[in-house]
């Protein structure tokens, strides 16, 4: 099994890293995959083993978790830097 690369995603991989994202969009707390019902159904669905040779499930759905983590930075840190200036 290769290293995960996020610019270069197996069409499995794609959908653990669309759940990731949407879990981050959702969630008010990071979730990890093993508490992730969205990820654990799909592991179920695809019969994911350990070093599965379609590709790496945890990190594609850490990759998406990362993306909107840092989407929601980017949106909100304006603001909580424009609240927290002193006036």
């Amino acid at each position: 099994m290769s290293k995960f690369n996020p610019n270069n995603m197996t069409a499995f991989e794609i959908g653990f890293y669309a759940y990731g994202i949407l879990d981050a969009n959702e969630a008010r707390r990071i979730t990890i995959p093993c508490r992730s019902e969205r990820y654990m159904s799909l592991s179920k669905e695809l019969n994911v083993q350990i070093a599965d040779p379609r590709g790496n499930a945890r990190a594609a759905y850490n990759a998406g978790v990362a993306y909107a983590v840092c989407q929601q930075m980017r949106l909100e840190l304006p603001r909580i830097l424009a609240e927290a200036a002193p006036a």
